[in-house]
C-alpha cells in the first residue's frame, strides 16, 4: 500500500470537493488509452438524479465533478462495463466500495475477464437514501417556485473545510450558504438518512475493493505541514499494481502547479474514521424512518428540528466531529 497527497490545478480544485484527484486521474487515463477507453462515475443529471454514467470523451469528464451525497442509480451500468471489457476496452470505474465490489462480483458471475478494468473507490461515510434528496429538491422547487438546475454540496467559495451548499434554480435564483440550502446537509450529518447497511459496512477498513481509494486528506496541515491546504488536497491510497499504473500515468501528465507527493506513515488514519470502522447508527434511526414513511419529508424536517436553530447548531458540531474525530480504535 502507498499513500499520496494530490492537488490539481486551481481550476480543477475549485470545481472539485477536495484536491481534484479523480478528475485528473480520469484525464490521464483518457490520454493514455486514447480512443480505446470508457470511464464510469457519478453525475448530477438534468433530471436532478444522482446517477452513474459512462464517458468516452475527455471534455465530458467534468460531469463527474463534486460530491453528490446520495446513493447513485447504477441500473444497467454493470452490464455496460461488461460489454466494454468484452470489446477489449480499458475501463475506469469509480464508486463506493460496495459498488466496486458489486461490479467485480457481477463480472465474475458472467465470466468476463477483468485485466482491463481499473477501479477507484471512495472513503465512504455512508450513502443517503436517494428518495430524501428527491424530496428535498421537490421541497425547494415548491418553496422557491422554480425548478432546481443544480446543487453543489461543497461550494468552494469559503474554502475547503466547510460544507456550504449552493443551489441554482432555472429561473436564475441562487441560494448560497443559506438556511434552506444547508437543510439537506444537516440531515446528512444527523446520520439518520443513510441506507441501513451502511452502519455495518464491511468495507470500513484498509481492506479496500478498488485499486485506488480517494478521499479528503483531512489533517494534512498537521502531518504534512509543508503542503499548503489551499482549497483542498486529496488523499490517494494505492492498493494494487493497477493502482500503481494509474499513478504512473497521472505523474506523467502533472503540470508545474500540481502536486503529487508520497506520504509514509499511518497518522492519516486518525482523521479517517471510516477506514477504521463503520458509521454508528443513531438511536433514533428506526423512529425516523417510521415517521418518514408514514408522514413524509416535511414532517421529519420539523420533528427532528432540521429547520431550527438547534438543528443548525447540531449540524455544525456534527460536521466538525465527522472530519476531526480522532479514533484510537484503529484496526487491531
Amino acid at each position: 500500500m502507498k499513500v499520496y497527497a494530490f492537488r490539481g490545478t486551481p481550476d480543477i480544485v475549485e470545481k472539485s470537493s477536495s484536491g481534484g484527484a479523480f478528475s485528473k486521474i480520469a484525464m490521464s487515463f483518457a490520454k493514455k488509452y486514447s480512443d480505446n477507453y470508457s470511464i464510469y462515475g457519478v453525475a448530477w443529471t438534468m433530471e436532478n438524479e444522482v446517477k452513474h454514467i459512462k464517458v468516452t470523451r475527455l471534455d465530458d469528464i467534468e460531469l463527474f465533478n463534486g460530491s453528490k451525497y446520495a446513493r447513485s442509480n447504477i441500473k444497467g451500468i454493470y452490464n455496460s462495463v461488461a460489454d466494454d471489457l468484452m470489446n477489449e476496452q480499458k475501463v475506469l470505474f469509480s464508486g463506493t466500495p460496495c459498488q466496486v465490489n458489486g461490479l467485480i462480483k457481477y463480472l465474475e458471475h458472467v465470466n468476463v475477464k477483468t485485466e482491463n478494468l481499473f477501479t477507484i473507490d471512495i472513503i465512504c461515510h455512508g450513502s443517503p437514501n436517494p428518495q430524501i434528496l428527491r424530496d428535498y429538491v421537490v421541497w425547494l422547487e415548491k418553496k422557491y417556485k422554480s425548478e432546481v438546475a443544480k446543487i453543489s454540496f461543497r461550494d468552494k467559495s469559503v474554502g475547503w473545510k466547510r460544507y456550504p451548499t449552493k443551489v441554482c434554480f432555472k429561473n436564475g435564483k441562487v441560494l448560497q450558504r443559506s438556511y434552506d440550502a444547508q437543510l439537506y446537509m444537516r440531515m446528512y450529518f444527523s446520520l439518520l438518512i443513510l441506507d441501513k447497511g451502511c452502519y455495518s459496512c464491511r468495507f470500513s477498513s484498509l481492506e479496500r475493493t478498488g485499486d485506488i481509494t480517494l478521499g479528503d486528506f483531512w489533517g494534512i496541515d498537521k502531518i504534512m505541514p509543508e503542503i499548503p491546504m489551499g482549497k483542498g488536497v486529496s488523499l490517494m491510497i494505492v492498493t494494487s499494481e493497477k493502482g500503481n499504473e494509474i499513478v504512473e500515468a497521472l505523474n506523467k501528465t502533472l503540470h508545474e502547479d500540481e502536486l503529487l507527493k508520497e506520504y509514509v506513515g499511518d497518522e492519516f488514519l486518525n482523521y479517517q474514521h471510516n477506514l477504521n470502522r463503520p458509521t454508528e447508527k443513531p438511536a433514533l434511526y428506526e423512529e425516523f424512518w417510521m415517521d418518514y414513511k408514514k408522514h413524509g419529508f416535511e414532517y421529519v424536517v420539523k420533528k427532528y428540528r432540521f429547520d431550527s436553530i438547534k438543528g443548525r447548531t447540531k449540524y455544525f458540531v456534527k460536521s466538525l466531529l465527522v472530519r476531526f474525530d480522532h479514533f484510537d480504535k484503529r484496526l487491531s
